[in-house]
């Protein structure tokens, strides 16, 4: 008992000493920033001042009558909608393609993963060579074809910017929600659709009735791992517009960055972004508890 006893410390010791560094890491890298961001939002420091003091709720009082942020907000969810649905159409698309491509799904699979790869100053700055309209490929055809009597950048029209920022986002992230999707695919048991194809079930029958229910909690995950990251989305819109024209895509993220650094309002700035983390987390654990509320309606039933 006693050498039992002995190596279950020893193991404890060396697993410890293992886990340390991940979390020192986890705890400067995670944890502190959001401690101290979370304390500065109690503040009105300014980022050229040493000098701050605390002003307790002051900071988020501000927000609920602060129309910039209504409308940041408002634009972070619109942008995450639009993203998601387009994401999961192209995605689950080329991912049932993925699946029946049989032999040749691997060459597939690297040529459609290929805009997840490329860095976002790439992509953004790739779309924006697309969108002149100076010398962009897309107004070049566009007039050669006659379907535009001028040319026209999307990114400085209010009418237009919004499909000019969530054409390029989908390009890059569709590719994560199609790896999701094909791996989900091919986890499905081949022998329920041969049983269902000995029934006389038709295609449209066998995606509706397993291959759709198979992925709902795929469908749930996607969605809500999207939701998280294209509301605190920042490199993209950024890079092409920087919430232009005339705050039209201005978001959370991008209103926090020109708080923070450009009007130098750090302790507010602070606020703003504590408050888009509360939201984001109260959204995880809503859609957690839905998940779970619908799996028990389901056995239930």
């Amino acid at each position: 008992m006693d050498s039992k006893r002995l190596g279950r410390g020893l193991f404890r010791q060396t697993a410890f000493w293992f886990l340390l560094p991940a979390i020192l890491a986890l705890v400067f890298v995670l944890i502190y920033p959001i401690s101290y961001g979370i304390s500065m939002s109690f503040t009105n420091r300014f980022f050229t001042y040493a000098n701050y003091g605390y002003v307790g709720l002051q900071n988020f009082v501000t927000i609920l009558h602060d129309p910039l942020f209504i409308k940041a907000l408002a634009n972070s969810l619109k942008f995450a909608v639009y993203v998601i649905v387009f994401d999961t159409l192209v995605g689950f698309g080329l991912a049932l393609l993925l699946n029946s491509a049989g032999n040749h799904n691997p060459i597939f699979r690297v040529i459609f993963f290929i805009p997840w790869i490329l860095p976002s100053v790439v992509v953004a700055f790739a779309f924006r060579w697309l969108y002149n309209d100076t010398y962009g490929l897309i107004n070049y055809l566009m007039l050669k074809w006659q379907l535009l009597e001028t040319a026209v950048n999307p990114l400085a029209r209010q009418e237009l910017v919004w499909g000019g920022i969530i054409l390029p986002e989908v390009w890059f992230s569709y590719a994560f929600v199609m790896l999701v999707f094909a791996a989900a695919l091919k986890s499905i048991n081949p022998n329920i659709y041969e049983a269902a194809r000995i029934d006389g079930a038709n295609r449209w029958q066998m995606f509706t009735n397993i291959t759709l229910p198979a992925l709902k909690s795929t469908f749930i995950m996607v969605t809500i791992l999207q939701l998280v990251w294209e509301i605190a989305s920042f490199d993209i819109i950024w890079l092409m517009t920087k919430g232009g024209p005339g705050n039209a895509t201005l978001t959370l993220s991008l209103y926090i960055y020109k708080l923070a650094f450009e009007f130098k309002k750090t302790g507010y700035a602070c606020a703003v972004a504590t408050s888009m983390f509360l939201m984001l987390v109260v959204l995880i654990v809503c859609s957690f508890m839905l998940v779970r509320y619908g799996d028990r309606y389901d056995e239930k039933t």
